[in-house]
C-alpha cells in the first residue's frame, strides 16, 4: 500500500555507531605500542582491556599496574629502560612477547581465502649480544601453552621464523613461506624483517600475531622485544546499509536539503594508493533534476546520474574513519506526494580494493543500497485514493460491478470495475470512515465499513461463495 505521511513536527534522527574490533578487521592497531603510555625508563604489566588492538593468550594472573586484576598482561617497555631505546623512527615504546610465561600476542584479522598480503616488523634480542632470541610471526594461537592460556587454535601456522641479538646481528637466517624479505638495520639493535605470504585457508577470522621460541638468556620470559608491525591486506569497500530514508525537510517549498543520514560508502583497511570509487543512480520512483540531484546542494534540471568518491591513501577502520558520503541533495518541495526512492550502486574504477562486509568476515558486501525521500508535506482534505480490484469466489476479475463510497453525512462517490476488476476512487478526504458497497445483477457482496486515513490500494471486493459467505478484504 503506497502511503503519503503528514509531517507535524521536525522528526530527529538519532545514528549511533557502536565501537571495538570488527569482525572484519583489516588493519593493524596500535602497531607500536604507543597507548598506553607508561612512564619513560620504565615498564608496566598492562591489562590486555585498555590496549587497542592487542591481545595476548597469557594465563591470567594479578601482575598487572595498569588495568584491573586478575588480568591477561602484556609486557611494555618505554626508552630507556635498562639501556634499550626504541628503533629509529619508531616511537618510545614497544613489547615484550612473554609477560611471565609462554604466550602469543596478537591481533585478530579477517583473511580471505587465495590473498596475499605483505608484512614488516622489528624485533630485538634482550639479554645476549652473541646468542639470539628467536620468534615466530604466525597465524593462529599454538598448541603446547601453559595451563589457563587462551586455548589454540583450528588454524595455527607459521609464517616466518626471526632471530636477533640485542645489538642487532641476524642469527639464523629468517625460514618460512612465502617471499621473505632480506633484514635490515633499523638501529638500536633492532631488526626490521618484511616479507610476502599467501593465505590458503579459508576466508575467516584469525589471529595473526607473534610468539617466543627461545631467549638468549635461557628464560623464555626474558627477552623477544616486537615493534612497529605492519600488515598490508586490501581494504574492504561498501554501502554503510542497504536502505536508508528521511523527511524532505520542509513545510514551505522552493529550498534545498542534504540529508544527514545519505548513503556513504566506508573503507576499511590500508589504502596503499588512492582509490576511485563510481557511486551510479540505477532507478527508484524520483526524478533525477526534479527531485534530487547528486551534489551537496540541489540543482534543478541536473542530469549527472552517477558521482566518483575519491579515498586517499591511508589507513581507515570503517567507522570513525573511512567514511564518505555520497554527494546528495532532494529538492524541498511543498507538494504533497506519495514517498520516492533512488536506488544506488557502486563500482571501484581505480586502486586497490575489495567489495567485501566490513561487520562479518568473508560475507558479500552492501553492494546496493536504496534512499528514500519521506513527504512531509500537509495532507490536504480530498487527496487520498482507494483502489483496488473485484473478483468472484475463485478470484477471477468481474467487469462492471457499480461501487458506492458514502460517507457519515451522506455524500459519496462512485466507481465501476474495468474489464481487469479493477476500480478507483480519488479525492476521497482523509480522516473519516466509509460505507463502501458493491452491486452486481449476477453477484452478491457484503458491504464494509472503512477509515481513510491515507491512499489506500489493494483493497479486494470479493463476491459471495456458493456455500458461503463473501466480502471486502485487503491484502
Amino acid at each position: 500500500m503506497d502511503k503519503i505521511r503528514i509531517r507535524i513536527v521536525p522528526v530527529i534522527l538519532a545514528l549511533i555507531v557502536g565501537s571495538g574490533i570488527s569482525p572484519a578487521q583489516r588493519a593493524i592497531v596500535n602497531p607500536s605500542f604507543e597507548q598506553p603510555v607508561i612512564p619513560a625508563n620504565n615498564y608496566r604489566q598492562i591489562n590486555e582491556d585498555v590496549i587497542d588492538g592487542w591481545e595476548t593468550s597469557h594465563p591470567q594472573n594479578t601482575s598487572c599496574t595498569v588495568g584491573t586484576n586478575p588480568c591477561r598482561p602484556i609486557e611494555y617497555w618505554r626508552q630507556v629502560f635498562n639501556g634499550v631505546s626504541a628503533a629509529t623512527g619508531a616511537g618510545l615504546q614497544w613489547a615484550e612477547i612473554n609477560s611471565s610465561t609462554n604466550s602469543m600476542i596478537y591481533q585478530p584479522q579477517c583473511v580471505i581465502g587465495g590473498e596475499s598480503f605483505s608484512y614488516a616488523f622489528l624485533h630485538r634480542g634482550r639479554a645476549s649480544s652473541s646468542v639470539a632470541d628467536v620468534m615466530q610471526f604466525r597465524l593462529g594461537i599454538p598448541g603446547g601453552l601453559p595451563g589457563g592460556s587462551v586455548p589454540a587454535d583450528s588454524y595455527s601456522f607459521p609464517i616466518v621464523q626471526v632471530a636477533t641479538t640485542n645489538n642487532g646481528t641476524v642469527g639464523t637466517p629468517p625460514v618460512g613461506s612465502g617471499t621473505i624479505n632480506t633484514p635490515t638495520s633499523a638501529g638500536n639493535g633492532w631488526v626490521r624483517y618484511s616479507g610476502t605470504y599467501t593465505y590458503t585457508g579459508s576466508s575467516q577470522v584469525v589471529n595473526m600475531g607473534f610468539v617466543a621460541l627461545s631467549t638468549g638468556g635461557g628464560d623464555l620470559s626474558i627477552g623477544n622485544f616486537v615493534d612497529d608491525w605492519t600488515v598490508t591486506l586490501v581494504p574492504f569497500y561498501e554501502f554503510n546499509a542497504a536502505a536508508g530514508n528521511d523527511y524532505e525537510d520542509t513545510i514551505f517549498g522552493g529550498g534545498s536539503s542534504t540529508p544527514a543520514n545519505r548513503p556513504r560508502v566506508r573503507v576499511y583497511g590500508t589504502v596503499a594508493s588512492p582509490l576511485t570509487i563510481r557511486v551510479s543512480v540505477t532507478g527508484g520512483t524520483a526524478t533525477l533534476g526534479e527531485d534530487y540531484s547528486l551534489t551537496a546542494t540541489f540543482q534543478s534540471g541536473s542530469s549527472v546520474s552517477f558521482v566518483d568518491i575519491v579515498v586517499p591513501a591511508g589507513i581507515y577502520d570503517g567507522t570513525t574513519t573511512g567514511v564518505f558520503p555520497v554527494p546528495f541533495a532532494v529538492s524541498t518541495d511543498n507538494e504533497p506526494e506519495l514517498d520516492e526512492t533512488v536506488d544506488f550502486s557502486f563500482a571501484l574504477l581505480g586502486g586497490s580494493a575489495t567489495a567485501s562486509s566490513i561487520d562479518s568476515c568473508g560475507s558479500a558486501a552492501i553492494s546496493s543500497t536504496t534512499y528514500t525521500i519521506e513527504n512531509d508535506d500537509l495532507v490536504t482534505a480530498g487527496d487520498s485514493e482507494i483502489s483496488g480490484r473485484v473478483v468472484d469466489a475463485n478470484g477471477r476479475p468481474i467487469y462492471g460491478v457499480q461501487l458506492y463510497l458514502v460517507s457519515i453525512d451522506g455524500e459519496y462517490s462512485t466507481a465501476r470495475s474495468n474489464q481487469m476488476g479493477r476500480f478507483r476512487f480519488t479525492g476521497i478526504e482523509s480522516g473519516g470512515s466509509y460505507y463502501l458497497s458493491a452491486f452486481s445483477r449476477s453477484h452478491v457482496f457484503l458491504p464494509r465499513v472503512i477509515t481513510v486515513n491515507e491512499s489506500i490500494d489493494g483493497l479486494v471486493i470479493q463476491s459471495e461463495a456458493a456455500s458461503g459467505r463473501a466480502g471486502l478484504k485487503l491484502r
